[in-house]
């Protein structure tokens, strides 16, 4: 049976009173003209923790968890001239002190001829609640990515490290625009431009080894809502420790690779301006690794010549085998020193050297260094030592064998006169 105006009227009614009642968003009334919230659906009263008449009969401004949205009746009547206003983040307040994220839209529309405001009022605490999560995420993913480009910056010294870091910290923290930050090294500050020390600070030491060598500090220059550690969040904590951590690590990485480049430059220097000539060898394929310039004097090759040879082609083939005998035992540390071997240059001719073995760590690869020491003129030396030995020697013996004669023929004179003297007693006595 079809129903009547009358009746169809109630059934819209009741239907728009179900739909009112069961949404999920909150849902004001309000009075076009004055401004009077008419009525409010039961989400929005469980949400705010108000009862309905702190609603009904109310100016919108005059609801307190809702003075943010309508400030003053002036913003009203800015509503009622659009007929249409958005709001996409407003915090409210319920009336236990919860904050609530809301997104407000009013719409004017008319019903029986007379205009009125509908408010719908949605509940996006959850959604911003995961957008900060995101944000937080995202921030301490651009500070860990920093940290890698910073380091990755070649020549930066660890210095200029320090300083990047107090630069991009604030960043990475919720209130960006009042942050400011400070890393120290020892006895050295590394500020931003900002930097000044508040009541609101939060900072993580920085550890090498165990051992405390510098602080990062982060700062808010005005006050802010408390957190979980003043104004500060538990992740903010979390990620100024991961920070400070990996801070230490780089401290230690950097300054293992600046007392590694120093050792370097030091053996370098001493490697170059050697007096001795010094090859590092494998000891496994007997080639040559490094030359100093002295040898590459001494053999008459460039270090790229070098480079390309082995112990074999440094010696004269008859003498190979010796060399390798001494060259195993030096690998094997049964000696260190091989004396006077011949050693033989690019031109073919020889020298003599003395070559003093030592073992080397490049890398992970075992070498062994020979100190090589020209004994030419030594052993040229001790060749005419034992040639003028061998002269003196000889004269020595010619010596000797003249005194032998000398002496002998003494003896006989003596033997002689003796006679002599026997001849002339026995005719005295005649």
């Amino acid at each position: 049976m079809p129903l009547n105006n009358g009746e169809a009227l109630k059934a819209s009614e009741l239907r728009y009173r179900r739909v009112f009642e069961a949404a999920r968003d909150g849902i004001l009334i309000v009075d076009f003209e004055t401004g009077l919230i008419l009525d409010a659906n039961k989400f929005l009263i469980d949400l705010l923790g108000l009862s309905k008449t702190d609603f009904l009969q109310k100016h919108l401004w005059e609801i307190g968890a809702l003075k943010d949205i309508a400030a003053s009746q002036k913003n009203f009547q800015k509503l009622q001239n659009k007929n249409h206003v958005r709001f996409e983040d407003l915090p409210l307040v319920a009336k236990d002190g919860k904050k609530i994220n809301v997104e407000f839209v009013s719409n004017v529309y008319e019903v029986a001829g007379e205009k009125t405001i509908q408010c719908n009022i949605r509940d996006i605490t959850e959604r911003k609640q995961l957008e900060r999560q995101a944000q937080k995420r995202i921030k301490e993913l651009q500070a860990f990515f920093s940290f890698a480009e910073i380091t990755e910056q070649p020549h930066i010294t660890l210095d200029q490290v320090y300083q990047k870091v107090a630069d991009i910290l604030p960043k990475s923290w919720q209130y960006t625009d009042i942050a400011c930050a400070r890393t120290t090294l020892g006895d050295k500050e590394f500020r931003t431009k900002n930097f000044r020390e508040s009541t609101w600070m939060q900072f993580a030491p920085v550890k090498v080894q165990g051992a405390v060598v510098g602080k990062i500090e982060v700062g808010y220059l005005d006050e802010r809502p408390e957190a979980d550690e003043g104004p500060f969040m538990k992740e903010e904590r979390m990620l100024i420790n991961a920070l400070a951590e990996r801070l230490g690590r780089i401290t230690e990485r950097m300054r293992l690779r600046q007392e590694f480049q120093r050792a370097e430059q030091e053996f370098k220097a001493v490697f170059d301006h050697a007096a001795d000539g010094i090859l590092i060898v494998d000891p496994e394929t007997k080639k040559f690794r490094l030359s100093n310039p002295t040898i590459c004097r001494m053999l008459g090759y460039t270090s790229e010549e070098i480079e390309n040879l082995g112990i074999m082609d440094i010696h004269p083939k008859k003498d190979v085998p010796y060399v390798l005998e001494q060259f195993a035992k030096q690998v094997r540390g049964e000696s260190t020193l091989a004396q006077d071997l011949p050693v033989q240059r690019k031109d073919g001719g020889v020298f003599y050297a003395d070559v003093n073995a030592t073992p080397i760590a490049i890398g992970d690869q075992q070498y062994l260094m020979g100190f090589f020491h020209d004994t030419t003129e030594r052993k040229k030396a001790e060749e005419e030592i034992k040639k003028s030995k061998e002269a003196l020697q000889a004269k020595v013996e010619a010596l000797e064998r003249l005194n032998q004669l000398t002496l002998g023929r003494e003896l006989k004179m003596m033997e002689l006169k003796n006679k002599i003297k026997e001849l002339e007693a026995k005719l005295n006595k005649q």
